[in-house]
């Protein structure tokens, strides 16, 4: 009797604890008018971020958040959470963020924002993690992302693209070159296809592949292996390539002359270009 009253008793706490957890949801949308904007803004914490490319002359946008633990403290969190759609003179800004977790760490959140933007826009993404995608061509326009961890990739088109990541990869296929791709990793791989006309790729641990280049380039690998093909490049344009653990495979046109220094701690070096080494 003793041992089915503790079983009830078991089995009713674990009822009580199941019950006292709840997922609730938050949905918003929002529509900018394009018209006088240059940059589109998406400041978040922790949200996959995904954007995709259109015609039109408005910005449309769809947030959804996700809060799971008690009732009340998803409640409060998501309240926290509920997103910021403001024009900044020129700026259009797409915020939902939280400083600090304190008396939310037993909640799990997502999070998620789609935008639909028009071509000839700048767009600045800045998160604390998560994912962030975007496909189609930007035109004019530039694509920005800085993160703390979390992955980026582009595919489709832009005139300088920049990403800062303190962890994750970066993944860029381009229809068309870029002017300018700056992309810098604590830990992750970079690869670019469709090339640039210059690069500057920094990852302290991961590798750097890069295709398609059509200028400068200065990559640099702690830790990993680089790899890079051009498909043009002007004379004298400067080709860094550093890799403190890890092998360098350069390859240029036919009949490319080169000039400069190279030198390895360990391994060998080989070449099949006409120059002075």
């Amino acid at each position: 009797m003793r041992y089915r009253s503790a079983l009830l008793a078991y089995l009713l706490t674990m009822m009580t604890l199941t019950s006292a957890a709840a997922t609730r949801t938050l949905d918003r949308t929002h529509v900018f008018p394009a018209t006088t904007s240059h940059t589109v803004k998406i400041d978040v914490s922790f949200h996959d971020v995904e954007v995709v490319v259109r015609p039109g002359d408005t910005v449309e946008v769809a947030v959804h958040l996700e809060a799971t633990g008690s009732d009340t403290k998803a409640g409060k969190i998501l309240a926290v959470l509920d997103p910021v759609f403001r024009d900044d003179g020129g700026t259009l800004l797409i915020r939902s963020t939280k400083k600090g977790w304190g008396g939310f760490s037993s909640t799990k959140v997502n999070g998620l924002v789609n935008v639909a933007m028009p071509p000839d826009l700048d767009l600045v993404v800045d998160g604390s993690s998560g994912s962030f995608s975007a496909q189609g061509d930007f035109g004019s326009g530039d694509v920005s992302c800085d993160a703390s961890s979390g992955s980026f990739e582009l595919h489709g088109a832009a005139e300088d693209i920049s990403a800062d990541l303190s962890s994750g990869s970066v993944v860029l296929k381009l229809t068309r070159p870029a002017r300018q791709v700056r992309v810098d990793t604590s830990s992750g791989s970079v690869r670019l296809e469709g090339g640039a006309h210059s690069v500057k790729a920094d990852t302290s641990s991961g590798s750097i592949t890069l295709a398609d280049l059509q200028g400068e380039a200065h990559m640099d690998a702690s830790s990993g292996s680089i790899t890079a093909r051009w498909t043009t490049i002007p004379s004298s344009s400067a080709v860094v390539a550093n890799a403190s653990s890890g092998s360098v495979n350069l390859s240029f046109p036919k009949n490319t002359v080169l000039a400069g220094t190279v030198s390895v701690s360990s391994g060998g070096i080989h070449s099949d270009y006409p120059g002075e080494m």
